[in-house]
Order: C-alpha cells, then structure tokens, then sequence
C-alpha cells in the first residue's frame, strides 16, 4: 500500500491525510484536528481525513506526520 499526504493544498487550501487503514474514523479525525487548521470531512475512507490548514502555517505537515500521518513515495 501507498499511503500519500498531499503537501500542496488545492487552490482551495485544503489537503488529505493519510492514516494507517487500522485506524479508526475517530483516530484519524482527531489527530487530523490535532495537528492544527481544521478537519474538514472524510475522504473515500475513514481513514483519510480532508483538512484545511491556516495559509501561513508553515508547521502543519510536520505536526500531522507526528500525529501519524504518512507521506509515501
């Protein structure tokens, strides 16, 4: 499995990360929320969660990798 954490947002500001596929829906919502901005919804799985961080918050990917997000290659 390929597990990818979008490092640009969309022109709207929002980006998905990706949990592990054993965590649960609200796991991953609350480490998403953790992680700064604002947890927006679930992608096609409860384990991706669409968030919108604050546009100059150059520390947000960092913190979400340390709440368990991953970035695949």
């Amino acid at each position: 499995m390929i597990a990818v954490m979008a490092t640009v947002p969309e022109p709207s500001g929002k980006v998905a990360l990706v949990y592990w596929p054993t965590a649960t829906a609200t796991e991953a919502f609350r480490n998403a929320a953790a992680a700064g901005g604002r947890a927006i919804r679930f992608g096609n799985v409860p384990w991706i969660v669409i968030a919108a961080p604050e546009p100059d918050d150059r520390d947000f990917f960092a913190r979400a990798r340390a709440t368990g997000a991953h970035r695949g290659a």
